[in-house]
């Protein structure tokens, strides 16, 4: 478990298994995945280091996204009141957050872990 999933658990987010780390970088590092907050799904994106950019998303938006109708930048800038985490400091995401979100998904690869969708329907059908 990396010092983010830590730190994400001591600050009240729950893992939803496999699901978690859905998309993952070249290098085999976490790039992003859902988490549930106060029992509501979260989109959670690594821009670099320490900085992630965390939006609610809803279940409907995550299906379609999964399923090629929608873009995982529409789907993390889809709620505007989505937060930027840098260190162990949490803001409001601006727009300046958003185009670095969406420079980083342009230039990284956010590659999804194999049978993807597979997974998704598990935790949705066993929740």
């Amino acid at each position: 478990m990396s010092t983010f999933d830590n730190r994400l658990l001591e600050s009240g987010f729950k893992s939803i298994g496999l699901c978690s780390s859905l998309w993952i970088g070249s290098d085999g590092s976490f790039r992003g995945g859902f988490y549930l907050y106060q029992g509501r799904l979260h989109l959670i994106l690594r821009i670099d280091g320490n900085c992630f950019f965390i939006n609610e998303v809803s279940r409907d938006l995550v299906e379609i996204c999964l399923r090629g109708g929608l873009s995982i930048y529409d789907l993390a800038t889809g709620n505007r009141a989505a937060i930027w985490w840098q260190g162990d400091k949490m803001y409001r995401a601006t727009i300046l957050h958003r185009l670095r979100l969406w420079w980083c998904l342009q230039t990284s690869k956010f590659l999804p872990l194999p049978n993807y969708y597979y997974l998704w329907n598990e935790y949705i059908y066993h929740a």
